[in-house]
């Protein structure tokens, strides 16, 4: 009881403050409701700590900036993730011939990345398999085949603009 009392009176009372810090760096009504909340989720279950915290508010605006932070890099990782490899099977005959001279163009490419980078684009645009499938193959989890996979987009993407 001594905690939730505590929790109440130290850190509740901050909602107003974190959610303007949280608005004016994710300019959304929904995503600063969101931040705030998963803030509080994360003090709650860091109990022993935040019962060393001499200054909430600092802790908590410092905090909240960093989960912000964290939510606009996972936002632009999954705009980039939306970038698909995957050519549709229904394209008429001048799309297939762009289609291929897009996968030739890669294949030129290819000698910029590093082994991991290339046998990860084979594996997801060539051999057209899953996160899931690669994963097993390569025993790397699905987000570390995701950073790997973004490298070497932007890798691939560099090396076309210039040549």
């Amino acid at each position: 009881m001594l905690f939730r009392k505590d929790f109440t009176d130290r850190f509740l009372a901050l909602s107003d403050t974190l959610y303007k810090v949280a608005y004016y760096i994710l300019e959304s009504r929904e995503d600063a409701e969101d931040a705030v909340q998963d803030l509080y989720i994360k003090l709650w279950r860091s109990a022993d700590i935040i019962k060393k915290v001499e200054n909430p508010k600092a802790y908590c605006i410092s905090m909240m900036k960093n989960l912000c932070i964290d939510r606009i890099r996972k936002s632009k990782r999954m705009q980039e993730e939306e970038i698909t490899w995957d050519i549709p099977e229904d394209e008429d005959m001048a799309g297939g011939i762009d289609a291929r001279d897009t996968l030739n163009n890669m294949r030129e490419g290819m000698h910029v990345l590093s082994d991991t980078e290339r046998k990860m684009v084979e594996l997801k645009l060539f051999d057209d398999k899953t996160y899931k499938e690669i994963s097993e193959i390569t025993g790397l989890d699905i987000l570390t085949e995701r950073v790997i996979l973004s490298h070497a987009r932007k890798k691939l993407k560099e090396y076309h603009e210039k040549h």
